[in-house]
């Protein structure tokens, strides 16, 4: 239980990171945001939205991206902690030793 709150904890930490990182790169005046946000945009008024509200979701729409990229990123991070720590502790196992004959799994509960 502790460990899976601290794979949480960090997962949070990570997502917010990430996503404070990848904010960072898209920039209103950017040709690359400006052309995405237009063609999303473009989507919506083409199903019949008006033209402020296409914009919203737009807007709404390339930020789930930028949420979904951010928990991908996080994720990934997570799980290469995971695979340090297990890499980390495996070694351990060797400390343990040889169970002692004759104890039978019942006993040992």
């Amino acid at each position: 239980s502790i460990g899976v709150a601290m794979l949480s904890t960090i997962l949070d930490h990570r997502m917010a990171f990430h996503r404070a990182t990848l904010v960072e790169h898209i920039v209103s005046g950017d040709p690359r945001t400006v052309e995405r946000l237009n063609m999303l945009t473009h989507v919506f008024t083409s199903q019949g939205a008006t033209d402020a509200v296409a914009q919203a979701r737009g807007l709404a729409l390339l930020d789930g991206m930028l949420q979904r990229q951010a928990s991908v990123l996080s994720f990934n991070d997570t799980f290469f902690v995971t695979a340090v720590l297990v890499l980390a502790f495996l070694p351990l196992v060797v400390l343990l030793g040889r169970p002692q004959s004759g104890v039978s799994v019942s006993e040992a509960h």
